[in-house]
């Protein structure tokens, strides 16, 4: 009985990702019921905004985030929105986020900074953009913060991070369970 339930959600997931409604297909894609196949399907749909919701869904296979983030035909707009939505995915793989960050050397835009806000919080980030992150300078200080309270952050960049000039930054990487306690009572005591 569940084997027939599930091939009947799965066959009207198929149906409903095909819909002319572009609001279904989206609703498809957020539905973190979808299977990966059919997420597949969806990220080759001819609507951005049906791609932003796929990028954004925890089961989206890595390879298909990463396709995401390297097709084409998207305005500078939709492909920050689909790097932010990639960025943030928990499924997201360490070389496509280094990929993202290198997109994105500098912020240029509210979207930008938010592609890099993702990138820094996001457990998968490769270490030495981690690094680089945490010498962000942005204005908004958010990036250093996110970066300060990623559990992936290097030791030694944590600990640095854990005197920064900035509180919110100081208060992330203490906060942080990966800096060690005997660290945090140095750092905390100025020691």
């Amino acid at each position: 009985l569940d084997r027939l339930r599930q091939a009947r959600r799965f066959r009207t997931l198929q149906v409903l990702a095909g819909h002319k409604e572009v609001s279904l297909r989206c609703r498809v894609a957020r539905n973190a019921n979808t299977p990966p196949e059919i997420l597949r399907d969806l990220a080759k749909d001819e609507s951005c905004w049906v791609h932003a919701e796929v990028a954004a869904n925890g089961s989206t296979p890595p390879d298909t985030l990463r396709e995401l983030v390297q097709g084409g035909g998207y305005t500078e707009d939709e492909y920050e929105g689909i790097c932010e939505a990639v960025a943030a995915n928990a499924a997201t793989l360490p070389e496509t986020l280094r990929e993202i960050a290198g997109n994105y050397p500098s912020w240029q835009s509210e979207r930008g900074l938010r592609v890099r806000l993702n990138v820094g919080g996001n457990p998968s980030t490769p270490p030495e953009i981690l690094r680089l992150l945490a010498e962000d300078d942005d204005d908004y200080v958010g990036v250093r913060r996110a970066t300060a309270g990623n559990p992936s952050t290097p030791l030694d960049t944590l600990t640095r991070m854990a005197t920064d000039d900035d509180l919110g930054v100081r208060q992330a990487a203490r906060a942080n369970p990966s800096l060690p306690d005997h660290i945090k009572a140095v750092v905390i005591l100025g020691k």
